[in-house]
Formats: C-alpha cells, sequence, structure tokens
C-alpha cells in the first residue's frame, strides 16, 4: 500500500496524488489517501473527491488514517530534530526504506522504490520530472466524476471556439497574509501586460483573454486597479468550485500563469496541440532554486 497523506490546496493535492501515483506505476501497488490531517486545517479540506480517480485508488477511514497521520507526525519531527529531512542525500536514503518525505518543494529527488510492505508519501514533490511520463494517466484521474453545469459546459464551449488565452491572476492568500505577500506575491499589472502583448506576437488570431483570479471581490479590484485594456478581455465570475475553475481554466488554449500550483495544473491539463504557456521568470522572492517546477516548453516574461 502506498500511503498518501494530503495537505494544502487543490494544486498542493494534485502533484501529491501524481507522485503517488508514479510510484503505483512502478510498483503496481494500491494507494491509500490519507484526509485525516484535514481536521486541522481551517482554511482547506479533502479536493480531489469530484475527480474519477482510478479504482485502485481509495481514501483511508477515520481510524487508519488518523493512526498513519499520528505516526506521520512523531516520525516527521524526529527528521527535523535529526537534520535528516532537506537534501538529495538524506531523500535518497530516506526512499530505500519506502518513506517519501521532502519540504524541499521545487526540486526534483533520484528515489528508489525498495521491496517493503507499505510506503508513505508526505511532501510536495512540485515538479513534472516525477510523473510526466505517465501524463495520460495523470489526465485520465483527474477528469471531472461530477455532473458538469450548464452554465460552466456553455463557458467551456465557448473558450473551445476562439484563441482563448487563460490569464490567471492570484490574489487571495498572496496578498493578505503578510508573509505570503512579501515571498509570493510577485506578479504584477507589468507581467501580465508583456504576457498579453508577448501572446498576441506569438498567434496569428486575435487572442480572448479569460481572466480568472480567487473571487469576484479579487475581479473588481482588478478592473479597479489594473489597466489591462479593454478589448478582447473576459473577467470570469461565474461561481464556480475550485474544481470547476480548474477546468475551465484548462480548455483555454493558451496560459498566462501566475507562480501558483492551480494555475500550474490548468495549463498541464490543457491538451490544445500549439499551446504557449508564459510564466514568471521567477517563482517566489528569495534564494531558494525552483528550476524543477518549470517546463522546457514554456516562455518566460521578467518579474521586477
Amino acid at each position: 500500500m502506498i500511503y498518501l497523506q494530503l495537505t494544502g490546496g487543490l494544486g498542493n493535492q494534485m502533484f501529491q496524488y501524481a507522485f503517488a501515483k508514479a510510484l503505483q506505476y512502478q510498483t503496481g501497488e494500491k494507494i491509500g489517501i490519507n484526509t485525516y490531517g484535514f481536521r486541522f486545517d481551517n482554511q482547506r479540506d479533502y479536493a480531489l473527491s469530484a475527480f474519477a480517480l482510478s479504482p485502485d485508488v481509495l481514501v483511508l477511514d477515520e481510524k487508519t488514517g488518523k493512526k498513519q497521520w499520528k505516526w506521520t507526525q512523531i516520525f516527521i519531527r524526529l527528521l527535523f530534530v535529526l537534520n535528516k529531512i532537506n537534501g538529495a542525500g538524506n531523500f535518497y536514503k530516506l526512499t530505500k526504506r519506502g518513506l517519501y518525505f521532502t519540504y524541499d518543494i521545487y526540486n526534483f529527488y533520484q528515489y528508489m522504490i525498495p521491496e517493503k510492505k507499505n510506503k508513505y508519501v508526505f511532501g510536495t514533490f512540485q515538479s513534472e520530472k516525477y510523473f510526466a511520463h505517465i501524463r495520460e494517466r495523470i489526465l485520465e484521474d483527474f477528469r471531472m466524476k461530477v455532473p458538469m453545469r450548464k452554465e460552466l459546459g456553455d463557458w467551456v464551449k465557448q473558450v473551445s471556439q476562439c484563441e482563448s488565452v487563460c490569464v490567471h491572476i492570484r490574489r487571495g492568500d498572496y496578498v493578505a497574509d503578510a508573509k505570503n505577500n512579501q515571498i509570493l506575491n510577485i506578479c504584477s499589472e507589468q507581467y501580465y501586460i508583456r504576457a498579453m502583448e508577448r501572446i498576441k506576437q506569438k498567434i496569428n488570431t486575435p487572442p480572448v483573454f479569460y481572466v480568472f483570479s480567487n473571487s469576484p471581490e479579487d475581479l473588481d479590484w482588478i478592473k479597479e486597479n489594473w489597466n489591462l485594456g479593454d478589448e478582447n478581455i473576459i473577467y470570469v465570475d461565474i461561481n464556480n468550485r475550485d474544481y470547476e475553475e480548474l477546468l475551465l481554466m484548462s480548455a483555454c488554449k493558451h496560459f498566462i500563469i501566475a507562480n501558483s500550483t492551480f494555475s500550474w495544473w490548468a495549463q498541464f491539463l490543457g491538451n490544445y496541440p500549439g499551446k504557449t504557456v508564459i510564466a514568471p521568470n521567477r517563482w517566489f522572492e528569495g534564494q531558494q532554486n525552483a528550476s524543477d517546477i518549470y517546463s522546457e516548453q514554456w516562455e518566460l516574461i521578467e518579474v521586477e
């Protein structure tokens, strides 16, 4: 069994699941999703239930989940005390024991597949290098299993029939939390203006820019405070659930993404053959290397 301890929002959970799916591809073992930790998170909850996950993936019952969660917390604290949780060498040694724990978010590390009865996954794994080789399986699992609302279906049809560009402007916790504002809120108005101009240069048909953000209030703020232009810009405010928003974003043909796992997954799920993806050349303020979260096919725009 591959025990997967989920944390964070939808984008983070998708990265964690994709890593576990890569392990499953190599071992043939079932995945047991542990949602117990969300009892202690007032802002996040299990977010993968709307997807058509494969039959060999199950959600652990409360008793099993509680037991695995407590064991995980004790082990992680021990690793921190021993200073064994970061670094490629330590990560590789842990995987020899069937333990996949890492807080080094954006770097790809080589790992082992030991002959252990159980394997434990708790970390971030934000690089497609872990699972690019099973892309089609990931896409299959991340299909919606719930019926699509008519309004959402109409929007999906609309963005599929034009030269649509998903423009994701991450606000919400990026600006409300002082620490996040300093570290993560790096995609300015000028970044989006330059990215939109670059899209116009790259494609022959006039693009239609669909602007997405965290909430109707965030969209109102953008319209009132930024000047992205008035031509062919549509602000998407249809009260989508998070997975519905992701589906609609991924239906676009091209992408201007923020430094956000949510828009990262929108572009990954996007299947338009000639898609252009534009991203900020820095993922966050600070010294940590984040190169492995980038795809070689992306075009990068400098952020101030």
